[in-house]
């Protein structure tokens, strides 16, 4: 198991940086198995690192996505992830590393539906509003290896209000 998270540790140790910044942005697009849109926010930690919200009409996700296209993740890692933003008590979420696309790999969780993902919610809430900082900790409960990234929110207010109007969520 250690061999497979070492790649994963070397990459977010590198990543972390004491100037760490962070931009918001929003696309948005039609969903092409619904009748709905698609929209995913993004936060960057890094230039190699970002904290994500992806929507459909039928769900909602949260992930933290690293660089990284040498992790072979077979079996998804078991993980918690947890979202501190501005002095707000840090939200935690259960969850799993996999592979995003070819060059990046994700730890994070899928909610089953919009209605019922109360934390992400709350997190895109306390992004919303946010005046100084997030920070994202990623716990690896196999490993218990820990890392940790910050980032302003410059941005994340127009982000947050763009995202959710195009994910249909009631705040």
């Amino acid at each position: 198991m250690i061999k497979r998270i070492k790649p994963l540790i070397i990459l977010a140790v590198s990543t972390l940086s004491p100037l760490a910044h962070a931009d918001w942005i929003t696309t948005t697009g039609e969903d092409l198995f619904s009748s709905g849109r698609t929209a995913m926010m993004l936060g960057t930690t890094s230039s190699k690192a970002a904290l994500t919200f992806d929507c459909t009409k039928e769900s909602l996700e949260i992930n933290f996505v690293v660089e990284d296209s040498k992790l072979n993740i077979v079996n998804p890692m078991q993980l918690m992830l947890v979202v501190k933003v501005d002095d707000n008590q840090p939200t935690r979420f259960e969850g799993s590393a996999s592979r995003r696309n070819y060059k990046y790999i994700q730890v994070g969780t899928k909610e089953a539906g919009i209605k019922g993902s109360e934390g992400i919610i709350s997190v895109i809430k306390q992004i919303q509003n946010a005046k100084e900082k997030f920070t994202v900790r990623v716990r690896f409960n196999e490993s218990g290896y820990k890392a940790a990234f910050s980032g302003n929110v410059r941005g994340a207010t127009k982000a947050t209000n763009d995202f959710i109007n195009a994910c249909e969520i009631k705040l």
